[in-house]
């Protein structure tokens, strides 16, 4: 059986005007299939911002396609707003036609909630001085830390030793990021 569902993402584009974009997917709307659709877009390459939000939720979402809105298909089921601040709302359809309020919260909290411990993701700051932040398990936030210390070894081959210092320093910083959470699971 189909679910259907559509997702709103609100002012995607925060860093021109403000921009609502609405994907519609014709099958495994519920809950769970959303929260794995969500899942999906987090894409530890680039660093966090909304405008990617939409347009890597559109590119790994293969049956996503653009809808003027939710009311676009009577069909629809549920309905998720990713807002500015990363707000997750979700919604589902009654059978008088009204939007019932199911989830409001961080969408990483949401997503989490349908994870396995292991694939759970988490927010990183991976610059202590820029702030770029990345979304990544922590396998993958483990990764980004041997894949940092190689670079700045070849930094540092090439003479470019503060350079290698920094991001050295970043990685530790990082380091700390991932005891706390590992701690945090460890006390829950």
């Amino acid at each position: 059986m189909s679910t259907r569902a559509t997702y709103e993402f609100r002012s995607a584009n925060c860093h021109l005007l403000d921009v609502t974009v609405c994907f519609y997917i014709h099958s495994d709307g519920y809950p769970e299939g959303a929260a794995e659709n969500f899942y999906l877009m987090h894409d530890s390459k680039y660093p966090d911002n909304l405008q990617d939000y939409a347009s890597q939720f559109f590119r790994i979402n293969k049956s996503a396609e653009f809808t003027k809105n939710r009311d676009a298909h009577i069909d629809t089921e549920y309905h998720y707003i990713f807002s500015r601040n990363e707000t997750l709302s979700v919604f589902e359809r009654e059978s008088n036609n009204r939007w019932l309020s199911l989830y409001k919260g961080h969408w990483l909290d949401f997503v989490n909630q349908h994870q396995q411990p292991d694939m759970k993701l988490y927010r990183f700051d991976t610059d202590f001085y820029y702030h770029r932040y990345y979304t990544m398990t922590l396998k993958e936030a483990r990764a980004f830390i041997e894949n940092k210390k190689e670079e700045s070894r070849i930094l540092e081959e090439n003479g470019k030793i503060n350079q290698a210092k920094i991001l050295l320093y970043d990685m530790g910083y990082l380091k700390g990021q991932i005891k706390t959470i590992e701690e945090k699971i460890e006390n829950d």
